[in-house]
């Protein structure tokens, strides 16, 4: 089977204000433009994947017209991202608001929520196509047994040998897709690329 084209609406724009990193011995990192402690990044573990939480946000942002929100764990922190409309806050944008309760980080960023759902889930979409995502470096297990003789302590892991002995129950994340939100990012759908939050 040939390689398909991704369709150019889903790639992230130049101008594009977050980025998530490929994953690295079950880390993901999430950068969002604006914020400044910890690197500015948010951890996201394979140990409490929050990625089929996030196909749920992204649509959740287009399904409602109230505020939605993505709680992301980190193994030892609590990160909140909220999409709220212009009429919760009294003012004429819609926001994107990043609460990191262990860092005592409160970010708020006017983000539309056609913009932010293209923004984040492109961006997404670009991570687990890139030449150098390995999909065994967040799929490596999902047992805490396999924490003895893990990839901490070898780097010679046998990759072909670990997913029988301990398989894995998470997410496929090169797999993880929404036709709901690529419908509603390229306009194919019913759904308008320009929401608007009136209530």
């Amino acid at each position: 089977m040939g390689e398909t084209a991704t369709d150019p609406a889903l790639c992230p724009s130049p101008e594009c204000r977050v980025s998530f990193s490929v994953p690295v011995h079950g880390w993901i990192y999430l950068h969002i433009r604006g914020l400044t402690r910890g690197g500015g990044k948010i951890s996201c573990s394979e140990v409490r994947d929050p990625f089929p939480d996030f196909i749920r946000w992204l649509e959740a942002i287009i399904d409602r017209p109230r505020a939605a929100s993505w709680v992301i764990g980190d193994e030892g922190s609590t990160n909140i991202l909220t999409c709220v409309p212009h009429h919760s806050l009294g003012s004429e944008g819609d926001h994107l608001i990043v609460n990191r309760l262990d860092w005592e980080e409160h970010c708020v960023q006017e983000w539309s929520p056609a913009e932010l759902v293209r923004d984040f889930y492109t961006a997404f979409v670009e991570m687990t196509e890139r030449a150098d995502y390995d999909p065994r470096a967040w799929e490596w297990s999902g047992d805490p047994r396999d924490y003895c003789g893990s990839l901490y302590e070898s780097d010679d892991l046998d990759w072909h040998y670990r997913p029988g002995a301990f398989p894995y129950s998470g997410a496929r994340l090169h797999l993880l897709r929404s036709r709901k939100i690529e419908a509603f990012i390229t306009g194919s759908g019913t759904e308008q690329l320009t929401l608007a939050f009136d209530g």
